[in-house]
């Protein structure tokens, strides 16, 4: 009996052992899916720099120094920016101290707590930190003894002259021949009129408005989205859209992770909410399109979509194209009600932009005179149908 007690123990462990096993690979998996399209996105961004720093090369002095260094200075500077904008907003100890360490306190709270574990962000974070303790070990050995410093022999060593020829600058301060960097301006601002006579700058912008609409202009096709499928021409197209009206890479990282262009909105509801996604959870929300959906979406980037898939981290709002709607009875059947079926199916937390008044549930029909549900009405009301009540201290909509 003892040994049959061992062997049955054993076999739990065994047991156990393969369960957590399990769920760590397929935990480890989720995570590695989780952050697939933060590469995507950052091969995106350094594709579109190379091609921004290539077009303004010849612009200006400044500008080909941007692609000489491969933009890296000006990088530096941006986020230097960035987190001085930041600390101007919002003055508090990690602030201030991230822009006085050139955003090192970002880069190390993103290395031991990232919002997406293997994201491209976390492993740069991470090979940011691992470089600079690296290179204080290295420096504080440096400096440690005198025994770990290489004594300095080129001092000794002879100089030799160099070949003869032209002097960049003659005596008395008379220049004999432009000096390189001369050279560099003038050569940039001979470029420069060449394009322009060439009208090099007109054909250059036909082309980002091909890229940008997906349109053919002028007999000019679009090249990139002729090598893609249909669905991934149109959210390049997309993309493209979002960055000329203002959005910058991590909203576009954010739309492509989690479903919605931010995970926390500036924007305040009429219900008081500060509205903030929950991790691995779809958020939807509710309201009426005056008082509050209309600037949420305009924050979101205005996205039109028929797509009412979860958006895990981020929002979900209805949002379709205007040309699919014919009338209130159609549209609540073919697209409203299918929208919300889904976000009951999958539990999402739902939070409600506009408080579920009278004046805001309902409206007077100016053609019948008779009063009737909104359409935030018929949303709020086909919810209480399916078991959920309203909950005044959060604003949301919870199932019983």
């Amino acid at each position: 009996q003892g040994i049959e007690a061992l062997l049955a123990k054993r076999d739990q462990v065994q047991l156990v052992q393969a369960y957590v096993s399990d769920k760590m690979w397929d935990d480890f998996i989720d995570t590695l899916k989780e952050a697939a399209p933060s590469y995507k996105a950052l091969g995106v961004s350094i594709w579109e720099g190379v091609q921004t720093r290539e077009d303004q090369m010849f612009d200006s002095v400044g500008g080909f120094a941007n692609w000489l260094t491969y933009g890296i200075p000006k990088g530096i500077l941006d986020a230097n920016k960035a987190n001085y904008e930041v600390m101007r907003e919002k003055t508090n100890a990690y602030t201030v101290t991230n822009f006085l360490t050139l955003g090192t306190v970002d880069m190390v709270v993103g290395t031991f707590n990232p919002e997406t574990p293997l994201s491209a962000e976390h492993l740069l974070d991470s090979f940011g930190v691992v470089s600079m303790v690296y290179g204080g070990a290295a420096a504080v050995k440096q400096v440690g003894g005198v025994a770990t410093v290489k004594p300095i022999t080129t001092l000794n060593t002879p100089i030799k002259p160099g070949p003869t020829g032209k002097q960049l600058i003659g005596s008395g301060g008379n220049p004999q021949r432009l000096s390189l960097w001369q050279e560099i301006q003038q050569n940039v601002e001979l470029s420069k009129r060449a394009r322009q006579s060439s009208k090099f700058k007109a054909y250059l912008k036909k082309e980002q408005a091909v890229l940008s609409g997906g349109k053919q202009v002028s007999g000019v096709k679009n090249s990139f989205s002729e090598m893609m499928s249909p669905e991934e021409a149109a959210k390049y197209n997309q993309w493209m859209d979002l960055k000329q009206a203002g959005f910058g890479t991590e909203e576009l990282y954010n739309l492509e992770t989690f479903g919605s262009i931010k995970t926390q909105l500036n924007y305040t509801t009429t219900s008081g909410l500060q509205l903030q996604a929950t991790p691995r959870k779809t958020t939807t929300v509710l309201g009426t399109y005056m008082d509050d959906t209309k600037n949420i979406l305009s924050e979101l980037g205005d996205i039109k979509s028929t797509d009412f898939g979860a958006k895990n981290g981020g929002f979900n709002l209805l949002n379709t194209s205007d040309d699919l709607y014919v009338n209130g009875s159609q549209f609540w059947k073919e697209y409203n009600q299918p929208w919300l079926d889904s976000a009951i199916k999958r539990n999402d937390i739902i939070k409600l932009a506009t408080s579920p008044t009278d004046d805001a549930l309902y409206r007077m029909n100016d053609i019948t005179g008779v009063k009737e549900l909104s359409g935030f009405g018929k949303e709020y009301m086909y919810l209480i149908k399916h078991d959920y009540v309203f909950d005044w201290a959060t604003m949301s909509m919870i199932p019983k």
